[in-house]
């Protein structure tokens, strides 16, 4: 609109100059406008108010929407616009048809031609007839969809550039082009000790220890004629409480887009400790050098101050429309909903963040009362208490049901009225700010559920469960925890000595820093199921499993630790009563064997020394009764030869039996060649089997008392394979490797189930292996079975050597 009335001045200005007549006038006026119709740089339609069909429209309009002139003549102006804008669109056209305000300016979207959504600045006005009816309408449409983009880019550019200002950690410090200062971070309140507001509008020069530092940075850097100096500086500043720090500085000129200088940024880092040997050292010529640059800084101070009077008569007011520009632009772009409104609550000015906010538009809003809108008795009670006592109120996550939006449930907003006071100490205006944290009250809600339901999954827990901070205190137990220790002591690392225990392997005493809790904080160790003996707190003692892990956060930092305990108490006297009866099997089993053994020999010699015997002499007198045979009596001398080789057969089967039972071999001649005997003998009976055999000598390897042992475990092993393997193969190795004597016993058969057969004694497979590992253990080996179905068995012995 306001471009519309620009051209028609400057129209009717033209024609003024130009002595024409009226018809004249007319034509020029009427060419003219054509022209400028026709070559605006901005689209110019006009509507019937009636249908809203378009009546005419430039060839800028025609680019923006991308259709025809024809086209456009058969359309309507909601058929172009975006279908969530065309309500309020029309609400705008109808409010400006009804009189109250003949014009309207709006932002919105077109749909063009091709489908492309763009954004339109519009500007209109009702055209009415001689009988003050409207007749048609006129609008100016700029295309502004980059301004809009430009906007949304900003917006992100300023979140960034204030979430790395406030993050920083370094003091950072924007000053105008004076050096007065206009904004400071966090960091500079934790460096310097002064909050934002006690410094905002001071020169820079009362941050100086050293006044000439002050002096000669403006020169280098801090002055609208420097050349940007970007070097890094080390210099004294002074803090709050008059203490004095070593800093290191950099800074530079802040321009705008034409290059003029608004002002200087500098950012600053302590390094008292860094350079404090270095002014101790020079301390006695800094104190000279001090009391001359205080003279001189005086005589400058007193001549800078009479400048800076002068000058700042000069400046208020460009400083004055500086912060007008700025705080326009922050209201209109920021995204923080903000109101204006006079002491009894009437709308002077809303933001675009605010007309948002409440799905309005902004012209809604002035020449109406807030709870007019939004009535809100506890509310208005608020406002009316902050205007009688001049104080601002804040509001923390404050309910509130927009009427005009039940859909939208309870919403809840931060916001803070601040009374803004005139020359009286009145209050002149309000200043109200809001931010909507309904997502933020939601998630807190349902924060608080799931810690309740962690809360009680962390109670009934079967295991004691404790909680340590990063500084190693125990700030939360569960109940089954404070039960295994008989209570709780929530204490540092340095008092953990309260929790008194030993480690079980050893009885030593752990100290305060040997906890699992103290390693995790302190090492980041991580303890898996440490068995240690406690002393709770009522005296009692307990076995417990104890384990610990770090709590670390995105960046690996140990934010805590997490320490389990369960008690085990129960089962290590169940495990202890299973020791002892293994203990004691083990001890049964060992005389047993000793036993056989013993009996073995007694058989052995009975069946030797007795039976032997009887069967020679049996056989010599059958030889008697052979010789006086008469001739005639072959039968009865065939019967007493056949008799004499079944005698022959039968003492065979006694010696080698006598032999099985205690072979005389191992007694007389050793280990070694009584294995070799017993190989032997197994080949000449098993034939149809190949056994490959490597017996190296041992008898200085191991004593005499194991002989019977080692014997009888390759005894047992290869009637194991020869009664149930099924081999064709069989492979006996006997080796010294280091110090030990390994015995392998390898096979082709069907192989077996290993953790079955040890687990399970059967009436078919008897005693065998059990009876092998028992003979391992009395001789202080080992057992190594490799085993699978159908792919054979290999046995490995590992007997330590003892030389005698």
């Amino acid at each position: 609109f306001t471009i519309k009335n620009q051209l028609e001045n400057i129209r009717d200005n033209k024609m003024n100059k130009i002595s024409l007549t009226p018809l004249q006038k007319q034509n020029l006026s009427t060419h003219d406008f054509r022209s400028f119709f026709e070559l605006s740089a901005v689209g110019i339609a006009q509507v019937d108010v009636r249908t809203k069909r378009f009546l005419l429209v430039n060839k800028k309009f025609c680019d923006i929407t991308g259709y025809r002139r024809n086209e456009l003549l058969k359309m309507t102006f909601p058929d172009i616009t975006h279908p969530d804008d065309r309500k309020r669109d029309l609400d705008l056209y109808k409010h400006a048809l009804s009189g109250s305000s003949k014009e309207w300016i709006s932002e919105k979207r077109y749909i063009r031609k091709d489908g492309q959504v763009i954004w339109v600045n519009v500007t209109g006005t009702i055209i009415f007839n001689d009988a003050g009816r409207p007749h048609r309408s006129v609008a100016f449409i700029e295309n502004i969809s980059e301004r809009k983009k430009f906007q949304e880019e900003l917006g992100w550019r300023k979140a960034e550039f204030e979430a790395m200002f406030h993050s920083i950690s370094d003091a950072v410090i924007f000053t105008d082009a004076n050096r007065c200062i206009r904004m400071t971070n966090p960091a500079f309140t934790a460096m310097f000790g002064y909050s934002s507001e006690e410094v905002k509008e001071r020169s820079t020069e009362f941050l100086y220890a050293d006044k000439r530092d002050y002096v000669q940075q403006g020169e280098k850097r801090y002055s609208i004629k420097a050349k940007g100096d970007l070097h890094t500086y080390e210099m004294r500043y002074r803090r709050n409480d008059g203490s004095v720090f070593w800093a290191e500085s950099s800074g530079t000129q802040v321009k705008d887009a034409s290059g003029r200088v608004l002002g200087f940024i500098s950012v600053h880092r302590d390094i008292t400790e860094t350079v404090h040997t270095k002014v101790m050292l020079q301390k006695s010529r800094e104190d000279l050098e001090q009391k001359i640059a205080e003279r001189t800084e005086e005589l400058t101070r007193v001549n800078r101050e009479l400048q800076e009077t002068v000058e700042k008569l000069h400046q208020w007011e460009d400083v004055l429309i500086r912060q007008k520009h700025i705080l326009e632009a922050f209201f209109k772009h920021t995204i923080t909903p903000f109101v204006f409104l006079d002491r009894n609550f009437n709308f002077i000015r809303v933001n675009d963040a605010y007309a948002r906010a409440c799905k309005r538009d902004i012209a809604d809003f002035p020449g109406h009362n807030h709870f007019e809108f939004y009535p809100h008795k506890e509310n208005e009670a608020i406002f009316k208490h902050v205007v009688k006592t001049k104080e601002y109120f804040q509001a923390i996550a404050k309910p509130f049901t927009f009427p005009d939006h039940p859909e939208w449930g309870t919403t809840y907003w931060d916001w803070t009225l601040i009374p803004v006071l005139d020359d009286t100490g009145e209050v002149d205006f309000l200043v109200f700010s809001l931010k909507d944290v309904t997502l933020r009250k939601r998630t807190e809600d349902l924060l608080r559920q799931n810690e309740a339901l962690l809360r009680t999954v962390f109670d009934t827990l079967p295991v004691g469960v404790w909680i340590i901070n990063k500084d190693g205190q125990i700030i939360q137990g569960n109940k089954t925890g404070q039960e295994i220790w008989a209570g709780a002591r929530y204490v540092g690392i340095d008092q953990y000595g309260e929790y008194k225990g030993w480690w079980l392997n050893t009885g030593t005493r752990i100290g305060p820093e040997e906890w699992a809790a103290a390693r995790a904080i302190r090492k980041g160790e991580i303890s898996l199921n440490e068995e240690i003996e406690i002393e709770c707190f009522d005296g009692s003692h307990k076995i417990i499993l104890n384990s610990g892990v770090p709590i670390r956060n995105d960046e690996q930092e140990i934010m805590g630790a997490f320490i389990v305990n369960q008690d085990i108490t129960s089962f290590k006297q169940i495990e202890n009563k299973l020791r002892d009866s293994e203990d004691l099997l083990r001890r049964l089993s060992s005389e047993l064997i000793a036993a056989q053994e013993i009996e073995r020999r007694r058989i052995s010699r009975e069946l030797h020394d007795d039976l032997g015997q009887a069967l020679s002499l049996i056989k010599l007198r059958l030889g008697y009764i052979e010789g006086h045979l008469r001739a005639n009596q072959e039968l009865l001398k065939q019967h007493c030869a056949d008799t004499i080789n079944y005698i022959d057969e039968t003492i065979e089967d006694v010696r080698r039996l006598s032999h099985d039972l205690s072979p005389a071999v191992l007694e007389d001649f050793g280990i070694t060649l009584a294995i070799r005997k017993l190989i032997h003998g197994i080949i000449e009976i098993h034939r149809n089997i190949h056994i490959d055999h490597t017996i190296a000598d041992i008898d200085h390897l191991v004593p005499k008392e194991f002989h019977i042992n080692i014997y009888r475990i390759i005894q047992e092993t290869v009637t194991n394979i020869l009664k149930h393997a099924d081999a064709r193969n069989i492979s006996i190795v006997m080796k010294q490797k280091d110090s030990e004597v390994i015995i392998l016993i390898e096979d082709d058969g069907k192989g077996f189930d290993v953790q079955q057969a040890l687990s399970v004694i059967t009436v078919e497979k008897g005693l065998g292996l059990a009876s092998i590992q028992e003979r391992i253990r009395m001789i202080g080996g080992t057992l190594y079975i490799d085993s699978q179905q159908g792919k054979g068995t290999r046995i490995t012995l590992r007997i330590p050597v003892i030389i005698l």
